[in-house]
């Protein structure tokens, strides 16, 4: 799995360091997509994160929400969020 914040960019060179946020540390190095795609994909990925009605989707899109939630990926429970992953695939089929 990619975390979403890798997600927004096809990054060159090296791979990040903990904690980096090459889009800051090393711009040249970074190829941003355009705003619609990484709009679209936060819009799509919100209802893993408890936010499914689409007006609070816009809202959340519209306000940067994504970029205000940033954690440590290496400090996440990976086994969690594969558990809630499936719990919400079984819950909207």
């Amino acid at each position: 799995m990619r975390p979403m914040a890798c997600r927004q960019f096809n990054v060159f060179g090296r791979r990040c360091e903990e904690g980096e946020d090459p889009y800051y540390t090393r711009i040249e190095d970074v190829l941003p997509p355009a705003k619609k795609n990484v709009d679209q994909a936060f819009f799509i990925i919100l209802p893993f994160h408890g936010i499914s009605r689409n007006s609070d989707r816009a809202d959340a899109v519209e306000n940067g929400l994504m970029h205000k939630t940033v954690k440590v990926m290496q400090k996440c429970n990976w086994k969690l969020l594969g558990e809630r992953m499936e719990k919400a695939d079984k819950e909207n089929c």
